[in-house]
């Protein structure tokens, strides 16, 4: 698993402008391939969680 450092201080946000536009075709940002899973082969639970 990689540790995400694109994370920041929810002290760091502030509210959108009224007027802001929501942008419709949404990319992924991240440079790694992205795949889709098939199946999943195998889980475990630790303290009643995934």
């Amino acid at each position: 698993m990689r540790l995400r450092t694109d994370v920041f201080h929810i002290s760091l946000l502030e509210p959108a402008p009224k007027d802001a536009k929501i942008p419709i075709n949404i990319e992924a940002e991240d440079e790694e391939e992205e795949w889709d899973v098939e199946e999943i082969l195998d889980l475990y639970i630790v303290n009643g969680k995934l």
